[in-house]
C-alpha cells in the first residue's frame, strides 16, 4: 500500500510541475509558423492540457498572456487583426 501512495504522489508531482516556459514559447511559435496566425483562444487550446493542473482558469489565462507578451518583447510575434503572427524579417 505504501508503494501505491508513492507512485500516486510522483505522478501528481509531475502533473502539477508542468513544463518550462521555453517549451511553451516554442510550441506557440511552431503553431504560428505552421498556421500563419493564432488567436488567444487557439493558443489556449494548444497549451491548456500541458499547463500545470495546479493552476486555475485565471492563472492559466495569465500564464498564456505572459508567455505571449514575452515573445512580443523579444520581437518574435506581433498582434495584428485580432491574431498573433510572426514578425517579418
Amino acid at each position: 500500500m505504501k508503494n501505491t501512495k508513492h507512485i500516486e504522489l510522483k505522478a501528481l508531482y509531475i502533473k502539477n510541475k508542468s513544463f518550462d516556459d521555453e517549451y511553451f514559447k516554442k510550441l506557440m511559435v511552431d503553431y504560428i509558423t505552421k498556421f500563419g496566425k493564432a488567436s488567444h483562444g487557439e493558443i489556449n487550446e494548444l497549451l491548456n492540457n500541458k499547463l500545470s493542473d495546479a493552476l486555475n482558469e485565471k492563472q492559466r489565462f495569465d500564464k498564456i498572456t505572459n508567455l505571449l507578451s514575452a515573445l512580443k518583447r523579444k520581437k518574435k510575434i506581433v498582434f495584428e487583426n485580432h491574431h498573433w503572427v510572426l514578425v517579418k524579417r
